[in-house]
């Protein structure tokens, strides 16, 4: 029996990532895989990718002088 596999995906309705996950079950999904979906609404985000990542895409605060 093969082991299980899992995979995330997120979705934000738009029409790249409808076809990127298409894509992603007619050549990499298999039966039996679990497939956790994440849908993301641009419509209500709350901050900046800046204050989510900082300015170097690092998530670590920086230490102050």
């Amino acid at each position: 029996m093969a082991e299980s596999r899992y995979f995330g995906v997120a979705l934000d309705y738009s029409a790249s990532s409808k076809y990127a996950f298409k894509w992603a079950i007619d050549n990499i999904f298999r039966d039996g895989d679990t497939v956790i979906l994440v849908f993301v609404n641009k419509e209500i985000q709350d901050g900046t990718q800046a204050d989510l990542w900082g300015e170097d895409g690092s998530r670590k605060k920086k230490k102050k002088k």
